[in-house]
């Protein structure tokens, strides 16, 4: 059996990992949502957009980070509503870039992000 010690160091490697990981899928969080200032995500922005938060959830409530797990996959249900409409909702598009500020936000408080990349 291992001892604590030896689990502990193992898990705050995995969760600089996360955290590492977390980094750069914020950086493309953030450049997904500028692309939402200026024209209708197209579907590609979308499923990415959902990859990246689906990826987000897990990993947040593994390691603690609750919120952001609860905002990722707010995020992620609005990116299934509007994969499925056939043409631009500007209150749906408003309600993800804001959802995703939100999530940018959350993420910049345990210092995995820059606070340039989000609106408020």
């Amino acid at each position: 059996m291992a001892d604590s010690g030896s689990y502990d160091t193992r898990f705050a490697a995995i969760r600089r990992a996360f955290e590492s990981r977390a980094r750069s899928q914020a950086s493309r969080l953030g450049e997904l949502r500028r692309r939402l200032e200026t024209a209708a995500p197209s579907s590609e922005d979308v499923a990415e957009l959902k990859s990246l938060c689906h990826s987000l959830h897990g990993g947040a409530g593994t390691f603690g980070y609750l919120g952001v797990g609860e905002v990722a996959a707010e995020v992620e249900s609005i990116c299934d509503t509007l994969s499925g409409l056939s043409e631009c909702n500007p209150a749906k598009i408003q309600m993800l870039a804001s959802t995703v500020d939100q999530l940018l936000g959350l993420m910049t408080e345990f210092g995995t992000v820059d606070k340039s990349l989000y609106r408020r």
